[in-house]
């Protein structure tokens, strides 16, 4: 078990909801990290959430968040915050909550150390491919956030020599068929 796992979450078909494995993606192409640090697009996990933070000492989340502000907007969030009743990060409507997750594993001594939720205000939820563009440019902001926390946390980041571009695979065109 490592001990930070980053963790993004969403639907890549479904606009802005692809915001979490698109700031993993940029991650792997941007930066290396120590056998201490592990990334994961978890896309919509549903109850499995649990089974990935059990045990952690220290997960990084990154989605979706519901909020008044403006779309693109970052919101950051500690663990206490998550469990506060008005926190409501959101995965679908068909899923549990974050907040359900985290209290479930605190009731069974399971929870993570340290929890720190990297959420963007989405502009559109609706089904299609690609981010919106205030959505897009706080994919940067996003991974610089996650960075910012693994340095704090004692993890060593390296920025790469070599960017690479990310495998944004749910943007790629369909291959054609012979």
């Amino acid at each position: 078990m490592s001990k930070v796992l980053i963790i993004g979450l969403g639907n890549v078909l479904m606009g802005d909801d692809a915001f979490g494995p698109s700031v993993i993606r940029d991650l792997e192409a941007s930066y290396e990290f120590g056998p201490d640090v592990s990334l994961l697009d978890a896309g919509t996990p549903g109850s499995d959430l649990d089974s990935c933070l059990a045990g952690q000492e220290a997960v990084i989340l990154v989605d979706t968040v519901r909020s008044g502000q403006q779309a693109g907007r970052l919101c950051l969030m500690g663990g206490q915050d998550l469990l506060s009743p008005a926190a409501h990060p959101r995965f679908n409507a068909h899923q549990s909550g974050l907040r359900e997750t985290m209290l479930r594993l605190q009731l069974h001594g399971r929870a993570p150390g340290q929890v720190l939720l990297v959420g963007v205000v989405p502009s559109s939820l609706k089904a299609g491919i690609g981010l919106s563009p205030a959505v897009a440019e706080a994919v940067q902001k996003a991974a610089n956030e996650v960075v910012r926390e693994l340095k704090r946390l004692g993890c060593p980041v390296h920025k790469r020599k070599q960017h690479l571009p990310p495998n944004l695979w749910w943007e790629a065109p369909p291959t054609p068929t012979p």
